[in-house]
This record gives structure tokens, sequence and C-alpha cells, in this order.
């Protein structure tokens, strides 16, 4: 038994045992990590200012910090860094003595950790996952994300996003079956046969049928029909919907093959006041859980607010599927770029996983 944790913040871990059955016997997963940082200061890539990551590969665990730069006004140059720094690598140790122990890395109580571990003033947001494997054959790999602030964790599941597609090209293809061509060729045979006055009624350009060309019908599909996460287990079903039953202003659109979203957490809502973690704060009452189940081929997605600020979920998503067989860093940087052209100047963290079964 290890006990962790300063400032009446006790964490104890006791070691797991082995599941009795062969570990070949079991499916595993691997994640591939890759990364991409920017600093607003000195306007430098792979360089982190104020954001802080770490990813652990033995504990399947990773985190991003983001050092709230009010804070450095409030108390003192460098009080984001230094509350970042701490948080990250407290979680870090945590994680890493977790994974020596065999023992599943609970995300809330890695905060809870980093946060006992602070000892100036300083605040940033938060936000760690971790997996945890199957003990059955049977069973699924989840994940699990704890999050304070406005960093996100996303789930993009390439699949879906796929099906997605080919639905609206089925979709259109059935509302126009004829291809335009073979419409236009059938009309003028049968024209040929009528007279000049039928011919005139019936051309094309003045057809009745309403029918429409495919892009045109695709287009129109996609402004009609919005798809909505099962949310009992968050396991990427999606159900269709109209449009006037959109969801509530408090919660994003969603996006065709992101099947999760971490929770964010904000004062009254207001997009500059996210809640943070501080040596002055109760962060247990601040902490956001939330679950998924993962699959082979799923990538996931950690960022600071620089990113999911400057690039929508839709223009990620649509990113990520046309970068889907690219390494997990150059996506990264993929996406680190398309924030470096947004509107807000801010530091960016883009931490990228991909999700691979073994035995």
């Amino acid at each position: 038994m290890l006990c962790l944790g300063q400032h009446d913040h006790c964490l104890l871990l006791t070691e797991t045992p082995r599941h009795r059955r062969g570990a070949s016997e079991i499916p595993n997963i691997s994640i591939r990590y890759g990364s991409a940082t920017f600093d607003k200061k000195h306007k430098k890539k792979n360089k982190h200012g104020d954001d802080h990551h770490f990813t652990s590969k033995t504990a399947k665990a990773f985190g991003v910090f983001d050092g709230v730069s009010s804070s450095n006004r409030r108390y003192g140059k460098g009080a984001a860094h230094r509350a970042a720094a701490t948080l990250c690598s407290s979680a870090w140790a945590y994680a890493k003595r977790c994974a020596e122990l065999r023992s599943p890395v609970e995300p809330d109580q890695a905060i809870i950790y980093g946060h006992g571990q602070l000892s100036r003033p300083g605040s940033s947001t938060a936000t760690v996952g971790a997996f945890r494997l199957p003990d059955t054959r049977r069973a699924r790999a989840k994940l699990v994300v704890a999050s304070v602030g406005d960093s996100r964790c996303i789930v993009f599941r390439p699949q879906l996003a796929r099906k997605h597609h080919l639905d609206q090209a089925e979709a259109s293809r059935r509302a126009d079956p004829v291809h335009p061509a073979a419409a236009a060729s059938s009309s003028r045979s049968r024209s040929r046969s009528r007279s000049p006055v039928d011919d005139s009624e019936t051309s094309p350009s003045s057809s009745g049928t309403g029918a429409s060309s495919p892009l045109s019908s695709g287009s129109g599909s996609d402004t009609d029909t919005s798809y909505t996460s099962d949310t009992s287990d968050n396991d990427g079903s999606y159900s269709s919907s109209s449009s006037s039953s959109s969801s509530s202003s408090s919660h994003a659109a969603p996006v065709p093959g992101i099947v999760f979203r971490s929770r964010i957490s904000r004062h009254n809502g207001r997009v500059d006041k996210p809640y943070t973690v501080s040596i002055k704060s109760d962060v247990c009452d601040r902490i956001k859980l939330s679950s998924v189940h993962i699959r082979h081929g799923d990538i996931v997605v950690v960022g600071s607010d620089g990113l999911f600020d400057n690039v929508s979920l839709a223009i990620l998503a649509r990113t990520l599927l046309s970068n889907e067989s690219r390494s997990p860093a150059t996506i990264a940087n993929v996406l680190a770029e398309m924030a470096l052209a947004g509107d807000k100047t801010d530091d960016i963290t883009v931490l990228i996983g991909k999700v691979r079964k073994t035995n």
C-alpha cells in the first residue's frame, strides 16, 4: 500500500491482482501518441509556453494542463507556468506509480494529488485521461476522463464518419436515381416522337419532378438531418433526428464521427472564465468525470483551449478523417497549424492518441 499526497490529500494505492486467465486470451490495446505545441509569447513551435502535457504508455494515461494567464497578473510573472508544471509533473508521477503497482489510474485522483502538491499561488485548467483495459473477452476497453476548465478531450471514430458519408451518398442516389445525363438523353429521345409544343412543355429545364442533382441533394440532407450521440454509455451509436429537435444551447451541435466530448466547466458559462485548479480552490467540486467505450481505430484528441477555440469540431472531424492514415505526430502538427491560423492568440497544445487492438 502506498500513500501519496500533501496538504490533507492522501491517495491509497493497492496492487491489483492479475486476472487468472492468460494474458494472450484477453484483448489488449496499445496507444500511439504524438503531440505538437506552440508558444504564443515567443511565436515558436515545439515550445509549450504556459501549457504542459504528459503521456504514459505503461500507465496508458495522458494529461493536458493550461496555465491561466490571468494568474500572472494577479500573483506575479510565472504563476500560470508554475501551476501547470506542478500539476503535470504530479499527475505523471501518480500515473507512473499506479503502473508500477499494476493499479488502474484514476484521473480525478491524479488531479486531486496534483492539487495537493501546489505550494504557491497560480491557476491552471486540467484534463487527465486513462484507458481501462478489459478483464474478460466480452468486456470493452474504456477511456475515463477527468477535467477542470476548458481543456478538452474528444474521441473520433473514422468508421462512423465514413458510414455517415456513405449514408449521405445513398440518400442522394435515392433522391435522384436517374443520372442527370441519362435523364437528359431519355428526355430527348421521348421528345422526338412528340409535337414541338409538347417538346417545349417537357424540356428538362422546366421539368416539374423536383428531382435535384446528387450534389444539391447531399447538401440539403446535411442541413435537414442532425446526429445525436447515444449518451447511455457513450459507445458511439448514433440516432438520426430532425433539425427541429436540436440540442440545447448549452451543448455543442453533434458532429458525425465524434463519439465523445469531455465535459467543460466555466463560471456562469462565460468563455473567458473557466474553472481552474489553484491552491485556494476546492478542486473536488470542480472535477467533471466522463467516460466512453473505445474501439480499434479510434483517434483521441486532447487539447488546450488554444486548439478548440480556433478549430471547430466539424473542421476537426474532416481533418482527422482525411489524415487518418498518417502518424499521430503528423496529425497533431496539422491541427496545430490550423489553430495558428485562427483568430484567438493563445498557447496551443495538441495531443493525439491512436487506439490499436493487440493480443
